[in-house]
């Protein structure tokens, strides 16, 4: 069942609106069809059982507080329960005694119970051959001599189920039937308009009058041409208003799933499979012989990813470093392995680690600064967010991570690398930037930051009157921190070169350099540090000390407005290199301290990070060979070290 043609979005789309439905349809289908067995009072019941209890569940969906995923996934726990007793399939088959319509029907709702996303179910239908052959398809549906493309005769059947949803809604007035219906795409089709959809198929049935040929084939030997051409009209029609256009493969050639592949460290799967057949992803994982990278290709379209738990368990043990990347066609995530703690959470929710799935969405949506004067913007925006599932609909959501995530935004031209700069708008609509390298082709932008929210690109340059034509050698360097927004004037005007940096400072210039955001804003990590300091409105200081990067002294203060001396800040800059990865700097292994004259004024709590520091080049000596570690550092100086660190990790152009 992995032909591709011009039903194959239909189908799969149909296979999420109607398959779905196919158990509380059992009774309406048997009654109406013309050739139909009736069901004996033992099968009647359970078959009443069944949508009863799943009509309950999605009762509930009427309530604003009720937890529709948590309700789905109940309905599909009623639906494997019922299969666990057996006999289930029988009663509700017109024929209970054909072995070819038991398989295919188990098949179907096998899947089913076991898909609570959109995308799980789609994987479960293309695997659907490991279950069924084409000739139990045939056999079940009483076209052992159909000779047209099989996906076709799925299609008809499928569409057999919408209508007579849609005749069971009429006769409900949209009680029970609407409602679940309406629970299926609002859950599957979270970001999709559920009403053009219920049009398109209403008209398409009222137009065509394929609901009288539908009911017929349920008798019938063999499909008419007129049935053909009812049902491919009204295939078109769910085309319309569910599908984009895709390229057609033609009839006969057969697709197999993308089994995952190997190369340059990455181990790449498609998205879309990943879920109904995690152990070929594992087994990939496991035979390659070094892992960086988990690439996951999202079908285009699709704003959801699921990942099991076991394969970021088996990419975890392969390389504890390793990174997911989640591409949704130019969009992409990407997500450390070590970035939370799947074992803490499964204790959290009272589940085993295994039955987890890690949920990433990224979803565009209506951009907040759009005709905005004070910005231009450059590009859509895209609301990120990642959550870890257990069975049952609890969740726990994973907002802030203990280092800067990036993620790739597309541009709707090209991009200017020293005026271009990645901003978050809250739901308040903050506008906060964060770290931003444009890419190589200048048509999208990397961000960095260590939480979740809505992203974009503006336009925003920033210059002072005091550095500007020559007036300070720092030009180069304070000019594009400004126009990120990494570093402020003492005025709108000016900078100040040559002022000394305060400790408070400097720290806020690197949690804002390095897209750091403390867990907790207001957590009182010092008693001379607050949010009502200019240098700690967000809570920059919190930030950088649950990094590692900053500490207080013993007497647990901060000191903010201190004058930072250059030692302290080496040391401040060797931390924030572990925070982001030494493996990210270039070391020059052959310098050593004692190419300073005064190299042993350098303290023993500071030396191995000043050496470290200026092995990487971002902190050198004076002219007369000295280092000076007890020295202030002024406003100019310190503009270059940041600048040269963050060019150095890819932070910033």
């Amino acid at each position: 069942m992995t032909t591709k043609n011009t039903s194959s979005k239909v189908l799969k789309a149909t296979m999420i609106g109607a398959v779905a439905l196919t158990p509380v349809l059992a009774v309406g289908a048997t009654a109406n069809a013309a050739d139909s067995k009736p069901l004996g009072a033992a099968a009647q019941k359970k078959v009443n059982d069944l949508i009863s209890n799943l009509n309950k569940a999605f009762d509930k969906l009427k309530s604003k507080d009720a937890n529709a995923e948590v309700l789905l996934r109940e309905a599909h726990l009623e639906i494997k329960k019922q299969l666990a007793a057996g006999d289930f399939t029988k009663d509700i088959l017109n024929y209970p005694n054909d072995e070819s319509s038991i398989k295919v029907v188990n098949a179907l709702l096998e899947f089913l119970a076991n898909s609570t996303t959109a995308v799980e179910m789609g994987d479960a239908f293309d695997t659907l051959t490991e279950t069924v052959s084409d000739a139990d398809l045939k056999a079940a549906f009483d076209q052992e001599s159909y000779k047209g493309d099989l996906r076709d005769l799925f299609v008809e059947y499928l569409v057999d189920v919408q209508t007579k949803v849609l005749s069971t809604m009429d006769t409900t007035k949209g009680s029970q039937a609407d409602n679940f219906i309406d629970a299926l795409f609002g859950v599957y089709h979270a970001n999709t308009d559920y009403t053009p959809i219920k049009d398109g198929v209403n008209y398409a049935v009222k137009k065509l009058q394929v609901g009288l040929a539908l009911n017929e084939i349920v008798s019938s030997e063999e499909i008419t041409q007129a049935h053909k051409d009812a049902f491919k009209a009204l295939a078109k029609e769910y085309k319309t208003v569910l599908t984009p256009p895709e390229v057609i493969t033609p009839p006969g050639v057969v697709i197999p799933p993308t089994p995952p592949t190997t190369g340059d460290n990455a181990v790449e799967v498609d998205g879309s499979t990943i879920g109904s057949n995690p152990q070929a992803t594992i087994d990939a994982i496991e035979k390659a012989d070094k892992v960086d990278q988990l690439v996951v290709k999202v079908q285009a379209g699709t704003t959801v990813a699921d990942i099991p738990a076991t394969i970021l368990n088996a990419l975890s043990k392969k390389n504890s470093n390793a990174v997911v990347v989640l591409q949704f066609g130019d969009v992409a995530y990407e997500l450390p392995a070590n970035a939370f703690d799947l074992a803490a959470i499964a204790k959290d929710l009272d589940v085993a680690s295994a039955e987890l799935k890690l949920n990433v969405s990224v979803t565009k949506v209506d951009n907040p600064l759009a005709g905005k004067a004070a910005y231009k913007v450059l590009a859509d925006a895209f609301d990120f967010n990642v959550s870890v599932v257990a069975p049952g609909g609890k969740s726990q959501v994973l907002n802030v991570f203990p280092t800067p995530i990036k993620r790739s935004v597309p541009a709707a031209s090209e991009l200017n690398p020293l005026t271009t700069v990645g901003v978050t708008v809250d739901a308040n609509g903050n506008v906060t930037a964060v770290p931003t390298y444009v890419t190589e082709g200048k048509k999208s932008a990397n961000l960095y930051r260590s939480t979740n929210s809505v992203y974009t690109l503006i336009e925003h340059s920033k210059s002072f009157t005091d550095i500007t034509a020559g007036t300070s050698w720092a030009e180069e360097y304070v000019n594009p921190l400004a126009s990120r927004m990494v570093v402020n004037g003492v005025t709108a005007t000016e900078y100040a070169p040559t002022k000394v940096i305060t400790r408070g400072e400097f720290a806020a210039i690197l949690s804002r350099g390095l897209g750091i955001v403390a867990m907790d804003k207001s957590a009182n990590v010092f008693a001379d540090v607050s949010t009502s300091q200019a240098f700690n409105k967000n809570g920059e200081i919190a930030a950088v000390v649950e990094a590692g990067i900053v500490a207080g002294f013993t007497d647990g203060s901060f000191r903010p407005y201190e004058e930072i001396t250059r030692d302290q800040a080496a040391i401040m800059i060797s931390r924030a290199i572990d925070y982001v990865g030494a493996d990210k700097v270039t070391f020059d292994t052959k310098k050593a301290l004692t190419a300073f004259k005064d190299n042993k004024e350098i303290g023993a709590a500071s030396r191995k990070h000043v050496e470290r520091v200026y092995q990487a080049g971002l902190l050198d000596g004076y002219l007369d060979d000295t280092f000076r570690p007890n020295a202030d550092a002024n406003r100019a100086q310190m503009a270059k070290i940041i600048y040269n660190f963050l060019a150095e990790i890819k932070f910033i152009n």
